[in-house]
């Protein structure tokens, strides 16, 4: 392992992958209906973008995107005609009954939240433990006052995926935004005039988020923003705009002051929190798109679909250019990527878990889990880091959470409440 290498990112970007949030259509990664979240559509109407642009922050000219006043989710009537979910009362001792995970995101080593639901409804409310003690203990902390939004259906508002910053400020999203400031105590929703397909602080002090600003139909050419806040404020404000992305939803990563984005129209690179982009030759297939996972400054791993299968790049130039990392090994277009060096890398997927400790000349298969299928890691550092699991039972698909101090050598299960 490389122990020398620094925390890609303040919140590690830890979470099971839901795919994409567009109407009635489902990413080749979603294979299993646990593994995909798909939101209601938006009204269809954009206007259509022919170029894309890259903005100095804040733009001149351009309008901020502002929050909404603070949400109370008293007496107003809810999504679906029902009323809103109330939030989860502060230091509640145990989950409800059936409590099910679905997203974690760490600022450090001790410190992290679990985003879940309590159960497989049309329209339960999300819930969020907090641990400072590495997971020995958890606390339940006040989640938005809106819905978990499930494989089939949600409100513009509800959420499935977190990240923190810091000890207080969050993000729950995907498709809608809320914001909270002082770890829960309150939450503020902040539309940003689409679906949030996805979130990743960055350790500069800003936060930035992709918006799909038109999620079903119209003529089929729609725009998608990348904008970008800072961490203690909710004004928002656009850095770059692309037309007619598309399927699938691109994936954004960020380390230090870079921000990268893969996506159907290619791979996008800002060196100064987003001030500026430049498009970079992409690794990946523009009608299949990709994730990717940034190291450092110019380690940056991605792994490509090509239909039935995919396979891992890397880079270490920033993303200027890739190599081919597959070994003499293949995967299925659902895996994904996670590294902690350019030599070192996991491989996540149906199998399991692979390993390469030479840049991808080779694999080996991590004997952890069990042999279940890890959907999902992610590193907060070169020793920390947090798994996805799915255990097949008999009563159906159990999503577990493993934890490993040693850079991924061994995993312990995280025993949540």
């Amino acid at each position: 392992m490389d122990a020398s290498r620094p925390p890609p990112r303040v919140a590690a970007r830890t979470r099971r992958d839901h795919g994409p949030r567009r109407a009635a259509t489902r990413h080749a990664g979603g294979v299993i209906a646990l593994t995909a979240v798909v939101a209601t559509a938006l009204a269809a109407g954009c206007g259509v973008q022919t170029a894309a642009t890259g903005v100095g922050g804040p733009p001149a000219g351009a309008s901020a995107l502002q929050s909404s006043s603070p949400a109370t989710p008293a007496t107003t009537t809810g999504p679906f005609g029902k009323p809103p979910a109330p939030s989860t009362p502060a230091g509640t001792p145990t989950a409800p009954a059936g409590f099910q995970p679905e997203a974690v995101t760490a600022v450090s080593e001790s410190q992290y939240w679990v985003l879940g639901t309590a159960g497989d409804c049309t329209s339960c409310p999300p819930l969020i433990w907090h641990t400072t003690d590495a997971g020995q203990t958890f606390t339940s902390i006040p989640a938005p006052p809106t819905q978990f939004a499930n494989a089939s259906q949600g409100a513009t508002t509800s959420v499935s995926d977190l990240r923190y910053a810091d000890g207080v400020d969050g993000w729950a999203f995907g498709p809608g935004l809320w914001a909270t400031h002082d770890d829960g105590g309150q939450w503020r929703s902040i539309d940003l005039q689409g679906d949030v397909v996805d979130l990743e602080p960055g350790t500069g002090g800003y936060v930035y988020a992709v918006v799909d600003l038109c999620v079903m139909g119209g003529n089929g050419v729609c725009p998608l923003e990348v904008v970008r806040s800072t961490a203690a404020s909710d004004a928002w404000s656009v850095v770059l705009t692309l037309s007619d992305e598309g399927e699938p939803p691109p994936s954004l990563g960020v380390h230090g002051a870079d921000v990268w984005l893969l996506g159907g129209t290619g791979l996008w690179r800002s060196l100064d929190d987003g001030a500026s982009f430049d498009q970079l030759p992409t690794p990946c297939s523009a009608d299949l798109g990709g994730t990717i996972d940034p190291v450092t400054a110019s380690v940056v791993w991605a792994f490509c679909p090509t239909g039935m299968e995919g396979g891992p790049w890397v880079s270490t130039d920033g993303g200027a250019s890739f190599s081919s990392a597959y070994g003499n090994e293949v995967w299925s277009n659902s895996a994904k990527v996670s590294a902690l060096s350019a030599s070192n890398a996991f491989l996540t997927g149906i199998g399991g878990l692979d390993e390469t400790d030479n840049g991808g000349a080779s694999y080996r298969t991590v004997p952890a889990f069990g042999g279940s299928g890890a959907w999902w890691l992610g590193f907060t550092d070169a020793s920390v880091g947090y798994a996805w699991v799915a255990d097949q039972l008999p009563e159906g698909t159990q999503l577990q959470l493993w934890r490993t101090t040693d850079g991924g050598a061994e995993w312990t299960l995280v025993n949540l409440p």
